[in-house]
């Protein structure tokens, strides 16, 4: 799957155990944070999926992606929104509110980042709470059983269809597959895809 996408796939993981279920589903890892892990100038697309949040120094792991993007390469992050729909309602017991998010973005703060270090922001979404199965449709909305963290999904098909408009891109299901996990999330999260302006800093 990966042959008929991108040439090469690369995870950056810094946790021992994390990064060895990687290796086990027959992905390359850098066993890394990406600030310090060894890695060329010119990647296409960086994905970060719920990471900036937990970080002490989130400026520097933005300038970190920004280096090792191509011109007009692609950023997507995704973390949970300050200004949710669970953190509005359940406040401080909110499962997003968690000892390890050291920092607390919405659209705007994370956009403002992204900016002050030279990204352009294409895309923000916040896909919001909605019912499973075809009960209701709305944009962009794709085939999914059931999907609780369903911001990943969707960054991914948006990252495809950038990268690869003439493709079809396939799909995987948790019921049926036995090379993708299970994973749910009960707060509101939000995705942001930005693109590195021409020329690369």
């Amino acid at each position: 799957m990966q042959a008929a996408t991108f040439k090469r796939v690369v995870a950056v993981e810094p946790t021992p155990s994390l990064a060895d279920t990687c290796r086990t589903r027959g992905v390359e890892v850098i066993q890394s944070t990406i600030e310090q892990a060894r890695l060329e100038h010119g990647v296409d697309v960086v994905v970060s999926f719920e990471v900036i949040e937990h970080l002490f120094d989130p400026a520097a792991f933005v300038v970190r992606c920004r280096d090792v993007l191509r011109s007009r390469g692609l950023l997507v992050l995704t973390c949970p929104n300050i200004q949710g729909f669970d953190i509005d309602v359940l406040g401080p017991v909110s499962p997003a509110i968690d000892v390890e998010h050291l920092n607390y973005f919405h659209p705007a703060s994370l956009s403002a980042l992204l900016v002050s270090h030279g990204f352009e922001v294409l895309e923000t979404s916040t896909p919001g709470i909605h019912a499973v199965g075809d009960v209701n449709t709305y944009p962009g909305k794709r085939k999914l059983i059931v999907c609780g963290f369903h911001e990943a999904t969707l960054a991914a098909f948006a990252i495809g269809e950038r990268v690869f408009p003439d493709r079809a891109l396939p799909l995987l299901y948790t019921t049926t597959s036995t090379r993708l996990p299970i994973c749910a999330s009960p707060a509101a999260r939000f995705t942001v895809v930005v693109v590195l302006p021409t020329p690369p800093f």
